[in-house]
């Protein structure tokens, strides 16, 4: 019966529905392998390949921009990670932004935390000029972390995302969100779905063009940021 449907109609429709089936097939394969890999292949056998006492000094980037309800308590999560040598550089573009106020609280009296003014970018995205001269004046960590300013990370989170780092054949770690959910509603099974879909584009936009990184949260040993100038592509380009 969908044999002799499909056979009656014009060929811009045939075409079409071959299309649409071939499309709905890729996104459920798609959706299969990614659960595939994230609920068993990494836990297995990705894993166990780090090492679990890597634990590189770190100087974490901040960049911020504008107040919002939630800026204190992402600041207060970044100062109280369970992780031994980080220093933190929150960086905006001037003394007058909105968020310098709640930074300056929040970091006072902290030995490992620190303001810093980039000044205005003329050259590139201000995000990442920000983040640019916070490189500059960083030292020479083990490791460089670059985080957006609205996460409010978990005790853990730095020392799950420089783990891969442990192993010298991975350049970069990448915060992207792994969402597994075993009761939802519709909603969010919605969301963890097009989030998968989002990782899987990211993915293979990655191995196929070399771009793009999920810039939400990434880490990078400093000696492969400086091989690979990274700095000097920021300073081109109008995202991160």
């Amino acid at each position: 019966m969908l044999i002799s449907f499909f056979l009656d109609q014009p060929m811009w429709a045939r075409i079409m529905l071959i299309i649409a089936a071939a499309i709905g097939v890729a996104v459920i394969t798609v959706e299969l392998a990614v659960a595939f890999y994230q609920r068993f292949w990494y836990d297995h056998s990705l894993r166990p390949s780090f090492d679990t006492t890597y634990t590189p000094t770190c100087a974490m980037i901040i960049p911020c921009k504008g107040y919002d309800d939630g800026l204190r308590a992402s600041i207060d999560a970044y100062l109280s990670l369970d992780y031994s040598e980080y220093t933190i550089f929150f960086s905006v573009e001037s003394e007058h932004d909105a968020a310098v106020p709640v930074i300056r609280e929040a970091i006072a009296g902290k030995s490992n935390a620190r303001l810093l003014v980039a000044g205005l970018s003329n050259q590139c995205a201000q995000k990442n000029w920000n983040i640019i001269k916070a490189v500059e004046i960083a030292g020479t960590p083990d490791v460089y972390v670059f985080a957006d300013s609205d996460i409010v990370p978990q005790k853990d989170w730095l020392r799950q995302l420089v783990l891969p780092l442990s192993r010298s054949d991975i350049a970069v770690a990448s915060g992207f969100r792994w969402i597994h959910l075993s009761k939802a509603r519709f909603g969010q099974y919605n969301h963890m779905f097009f989030n998968n879909f989002l990782y899987v584009l990211f993915c293979s936009a990655s191995i196929i063009g070399n771009v793009g990184l999920w810039g939400g949260s990434m880490a990078m040993r400093r000696e492969d940021f400086e091989k690979l100038d990274v700095a000097k592509r920021w300073s081109e380009t109008a995202v991160d």
